[in-house]
């Protein structure tokens, strides 16, 4: 599967983003009631979920704008015709 060239983003980034994002906080929030036994109600007790998604979903993006078009990272697009400069 081809992705977005190095240094830039395309829709289908944004929205594997949102739900990498989405999914972390539903995941951290099962883990603190599972672990606790008390339904995170105020903002102060979701605030680290919400934390946890968010910068989940950032190092996804972050990952995504750095990779090439073959999911490699911090390297060049590789060159489709090694015959041309």
């Amino acid at each position: 599967m081809k992705g977005s060239e190095l240094f830039s983003l395309e829709l289908k980034d944004g929205i594997h983003g949102v739900v990498i994002a989405v999914s972390t906080a539903i995941v951290t929030g099962i883990t603190q009631l599972v672990s606790s036994g008390i339904v995170p109600t105020t903002y102060a007790q979701l605030k680290p979920t919400l934390i946890a998604g968010a910068a989940a979903g950032l190092m996804y993006i972050s990952k995504k704008y750095f990779s090439n078009s073959n999911n490699e990272i911090a390297k060049a697009e590789p060159n489709p015709n090694p015959y041309k400069s």
